[in-house]
């Protein structure tokens, strides 16, 4: 039997919740009771916008800028997390970038930047957040994760993520990899403009 995740009261942190998925989860949250830390990189009026659908909700948000490839970061995120609000339940990692490249067109440069971000920036903030989690979850959920667990030819930035999420998801008990599928997120909209009517639903 699946255990439900109880929102109510508790405190997740989320990264990528400027925009896209990370926000829509991130006031999700908030609408059911939660708290809400979450990292950012660098746009700050977006995700001001964000505090503000998080309080609109009623609850407390708090926005850390930084990056999620970068383990200092990630770390200090945790901790002004637990400084905030005392305690951490749910992590989301929904920060991810997706370059629609093949592997002849993918450079060294974007190769070790969509790792950067999608799978060391998946790895250190669960790294950091897992022993702290109070009977929580987990989740990898990253954003160019978009298309679930189908490889897209043409778009490698896709499939290395979606592998990477799996594998991670099957390390620990603690780890759930929810793999969406079609959304409505800038990246989302990207590649169904890409994929046209191949597009799967």
């Amino acid at each position: 039997m699946r255990q439900r995740i109880v929102l109510r009261g508790g405190v997740a942190l989320i990264t990528g919740a400027a925009s896209g998925i990370g926000r829509a989860v991130a006031v999700h949250f908030a609408r059911e009771g939660a708290d809400v830390a979450f990292l950012y990189l660098n746009e700050h009026e977006d995700a001001a916008q964000t505090v503000q659908l998080i309080e609109a909700e009623g609850r407390q948000a708090l926005a850390l800028s930084g990056d999620v490839g970068d383990a200092k970061v990630c770390r200090k995120a945790v901790k002004d997390t637990l400084r905030k609000f005392g305690r951490l339940d749910v992590l989301v990692n929904a920060a991810g970038i997706e370059i629609e490249h093949t592997i002849e067109q993918t450079s060294l440069e974007d190769w070790n930047r969509i790792f950067a971000i999608n799978v060391t920036g998946t790895f250190l903030p669960s790294k950091y957040a897992l022993p702290l989690l109070r009977n929580g979850r987990a989740l990898l959920a990253s954003a160019p994760a978009v298309l679930g667990t189908l490889v897209v030819a043409g778009i490698v930035s896709i499939s290395v993520t979606v592998a990477a999420m799996v594998a991670l998801g099957a390390d620990e008990s603690t780890l759930r990899a929810a793999l969406p599928r079609s959304v409505t997120s800038p990246v989302g909209l990207t590649i169904a403009e890409s994929l046209g009517a191949s597009m799967p639903l």
